[in-house]
C-alpha cells in the first residue's frame, strides 16, 4: 500500500542515525507508517511485523503456505503464509507463529539469511558476547556480521 507524500519524513526520524534508510523504505512501501504519520523508530517490532516488511522488501509472489493456528485471524496471516511458503521464516511449532512477539536480532539475522542466500561466514562471530548466541543462529549472525548487515553495540556485544 502505497504511503501518503506527508509520511516521507516524520518528526520522529528527521535527526534519527537511520533517517535515510528509514526514509527511503516509507517511500517504497516497505516500512509501515502509523495513522498519524509518525513511526517511532526506536520501538521493537514483533515477528508479523518484520515478516510483512520482508515480503514486501524482497517482492514475494503470494502463494499458499503455511497458516498457523494463531495467525489464523491476525492482521499479518497472508505475509506469514508466503515467508513460510518460501522457507524464509517457520514457527515455533507447526501450530504457533507467535506473531505479536518481539522478533530478536537472531531471529533477523536467521530471516535475512534464508531470504537473501547469505554465504556461510568462516570468520565466525567476533561479538563480545558471542557464546550467548543461539546455536541455531551462529551461521546466520556471522554471515549478515560479515557482510555489515548487522552489527554490534558500541560495547561489542551483539545482544541477541
Amino acid at each position: 500500500m502505497p504511503l501518503p507524500a506527508t509520511a516521507a519524513v516524520t518528526d520522529d526520524i528527521q535527526e534519527h542515525w537511520a533517517n535515510g534508510v528509514i526514509t527511503e523504505l516509507m517511500e517504497k512501501g516497505i516500512v509501515p507508517v502509523l495513522p498519524d504519520g509518525s513511526f517511532p523508530p526506536d520501538t521493537t517490532i514483533s515477528r508479523a511485523e518484520f515478516t510483512a516488511m520482508l515480503v514486501k522488501a524482497f517482492h514475494l509472489d503470494i502463494t499458499n503456505g503455511r497458516v498457523f493456528k494463531d495467525t489464523e485471524r491476525h492482521w499479518a496471516k497472508d505475509y506469514i503464509a508466503v515467508a513460510h511458503a518460501y522457507g524464509i521464516v517457520s514457527g515455533y511449532s507447526d501450530t504457533a507463529f507467535g506473531p505479536d512477539d518481539p522478533i530478536t536480532r537472531e531471529q533477523v539475522a536467521a530471516i535475512l539469511a534464508k531470504a537473501a542466500a547469505f554465504k556461510k561466514s568462516d570468520a565466525g562471530s567476533a561479538f563480545t558476547d558471542s557464546e550467548t548466541i543461539s546455536p541455531w543462529a551462529n551461521d546466520a549472525v556471522a554471515a549478515a556480521a560479515a557482510l555489515q548487515i548487522i552489527v554490534g553495540f558500541p560495547d561489542g556485544s551483539f545482544r541477541h
